[in-house]
Formats: structure tokens, C-alpha cells, sequence
């Protein structure tokens, strides 16, 4: 019906209609998707439209969701960040080069179905209503029976000129883009209410580390998080392997958190004498530290490996922000199961619709 009924307002407004156009992906993005993949020998996207991106797309995570946990929740998401917002426009406004819709592969397309929903479908509706107005008194003049007046006014009639449906449009791209931003945002704020009564532990899927950063992918959400690798947790920190792409952390026995961490030894210090007392407490307690250190263990993570991780959120924040470290694999609490999703709900609709 969307297609149908954008075909028929640019004949009769050419200049006028009110129709939705969707760009092609971003290349400069398309390429770090593509490299992403080959530097993890997950295969090559094919770019040369959408429905070979998308057969493309299918086959590597059909090649690969074997030896990848979660793959099909995973690069999806990643795939949708070279993808650009759909518009609203004015016919008279674009060249019809570009009136395409790339992901529907639609040369022309509209909201006509949700009128109770969307302005834009209200207009669109209005523009179809004249136009088959138009299209009976042409009927009527083609068969010689005189118009009437109001007929023969309908023959040049517009309805709305090029520099309101334009104004439409702008007013509503930019609501429909503030829609998506609150929908997002609520997510994640109720998220943050749940997680102030308790804090998850979880499955979190590592696919991309540097110097600075670990990506996570936690598939019970479907969110991907980044973590900073000076703080993984408990105030620790990891060594990062760029050659080979791995992170190492040494857990120490009964690590504690940052917020059992020891206080400073100079707090109320009152004299040299009670202060070289602490001074002395101080160094017991960190040799301490480092023995449980050695006579804890080591974990080596990879480029895809499940590792459990804990999502709590920043309490001193505003707006709440949501954290997530690693927890010790050792730790009663990560023994998680790994979650397998049955459904999955599609990323691309928002988008590109």
C-alpha cells in the first residue's frame, strides 16, 4: 500500500507529494564492518546492494554462528551502525535520482498506513484523497461532460505547496528522531531502576579490545558496552596483548572491590609516631595484597570468548548510567548459564522503515 500509493503522488504532484527516501549505508563505515570482519576471518560482506548485503550478511552468520556465540544478535548490530536514518522530503526539494528507498529497494515509498500514528500519513492520506478527486474530472472532460466549477478548480489544485510540505517534513523527521532518542533512553532508564535493586551478573561476549577499551556485547540485553581497561573491576587492571589480541587479568585470592578496598593509613593521622605506625600498617597491608595476588590466578581472554560480567549501575550520576565490569571466573556468583535466546527482535525496522 506504501509503495501503490507513493507511485500515484508523483503523478499527480510531482512537485509536491510527500514521500520517504532512505540513503545507502555509509561507505566510509561499511569498510570498518568489513574490516572487523577479516581481521576476524569471519568472511567479506558483499556491498553491491541491499539485498545482496543482506543475503551476504545471513551467510556469514550461518558460516560462523558455530564456533561464534551469539553471532546472530551480534552483527546485526554492528552491520546497523553504516546504516543511515530513512526521510521524509518533498519531491520538489530532491532530484528523483534520490528519491529511492535503498533498504526496501522501492523506487518510491510513503507512510500512508498509520494515519491515527503520524502526521505524515494524515497528509499523504489528504494528497490520495485529491487525487482521485483529479483523476474522476479528468474522466469527466475526457468524455466531453462539462465541469463544474469546482471541478475544473480541482484540475490545477495542489492542496499544499512546496514550502509547507517541506516544513512538514523537517518538523516531522526531526520528532520521529527525538521519539527514537526517549524510547532508547526509557530502555535504559528502567533498566537502571532494575538494576538498583539488583545488579546482574551475567554472559558478556568480548569482540573487540585495544589499548584503551574492551567492547562487550551482552546478549541478555542485547546491549553492547565498552569497558575501560583500567578499571575491569575491583579497581583492577588488565594487560593487553596487541599481537595476538588477548587481554590478561590476575585475579588475586578473595580480591576485594573497590569499595571494601583499605582505607588511606594517613586518615586522622594525630602524630609522627602514629603516623609511622600506619605507615608500617600500610606496607603490611599491601604485602599482604600481593601475596593473595601470587597465590591467585590468571585469565587470558580472547577475541570472542563468553566471560561473565556485572551490570550495576553509576548511583552518583545523573542521568543514571549503567557500568559494566568483569567479575573472577572463580566466583561462586559467575557461574551463569549461558543464555540462549529463542526469539530475536529485529534492530532494522526503527531505522529504515
Amino acid at each position: 500500500a506504501n509503495r501503490r500509493v507513493a507511485t500515484r503522488l508523483t503523478k499527480f504532484f510531482p512537485e509536491t507529494a510527500l514521500l520517504r527516501y532512505h540513503p545507502p549505508p555509509s561507505d566510509k563505515k561499511l569498510g570498518v564492518f568489513n574490516e572487523f570482519l577479516k581481521k576476524n576471518g569471519l568472511g567479506y560482506l558483499d556491498t553491491s546492494g541491499s539485498r545482496e548485503m543482506a543475503e551476504s550478511l545471513d551467510a556469514i552468520i550461518r558460516r560462523n554462528r558455530d564456533k561464534v556465540p551469539y553471532l546472530d544478535m551480534l552483527l546485526p548490530q554492528l552491520f546497523m551502525r553504516s546504516m543511515q536514518l530513512a526521510q521524509y522530503f518533498c519531491t520538489g526539494t530532491l532530484e528523483e535520482s534520490k528519491w529511492h528507498h535503498w533498504a526496501l529497494a522501492f523506487d518510491y515509498y510513503t507512510h500512508f498506513t498509520s494515519p491515527i500514528r503520524r502526521y505524515p500519513d494524515i497528509v499523504v492520506h489528504r494528497q490520495l484523497a485529491l487525487s482521485l478527486e483529479i483523476e474522476k474530472a479528468k474522466k469527466q472532460a475526457e468524455l466531453g461532460r462539462p465541469l463544474t466549477p469546482q471541478a475544473q478548480a480541482l484540475l490545477s489544485q495542489q492542496l499544499y505547496n512546496e514550502d509547507t510540505v517541506t516544513r512538514f517534513c523537517a518538523e516531522s523527521n526531526e520528532k520521529k528522531r527525538a521519539a527514537r532518542i526517549c524510547s532508547d533512553y526509557s530502555a535504559r532508564l528502567f533498566q537502571c531502576l532494575l538494576l538498583l535493586k539488583h545488579e546482574e551478573i551475567t554472559d558478556g561476549l568480548v569482540y573487540e579490545m585495544d589499548n584503551k577499551y574492551i567492547h562487550v556485547f551482552v546478549p541478555q540485553y542485547a546491549f553492547i558496552y565498552r569497558i575501560e581497561r583500567g578499571n575491569i573491576g575491583g579497581g583492577r587492571r588488565a594487560v593487553y596483548d596487541s599481537e595476538h589480541r588477548t587481554l590478561t587479568i590476575k585475579w588475586p585470592k578473595g580480591a576485594q572491590s573497590e569499595q571494601e578496598a583499605p582505607k588511606d593509613v594517613h586518615d586522622d593521622a594525630k602524630s609522627e609516631g602514629e603516623m609511622a605506625q600506619k605507615d608500617a600498617g600500610a606496607a603490611a597491608v599491601a604485602a599482604s595484597v600481593a601475596d593473595k595476588e601470587e597465590a591467585g590466578h590468571t585469565q587470558v581472554i580472547h577475541i570472542f570468548d563468553v566471560v561473565p560480567v556485572r551490570i550495576s549501575v553509576k548511583k552518583n550520576t545523573f542521568p543514571l548510567e549503567q557500568e559494566v565490569s568483569f567479575v573472577d571466573p572463580t566466583d561462586a556468583h559467575a557461574n551463569t548459564l549461558r543464555w540462549v535466546p529463542s526469539t530475536q527482535k529485529s534492530v532494522v525496522n526503527d531505522v529504515v522503515d
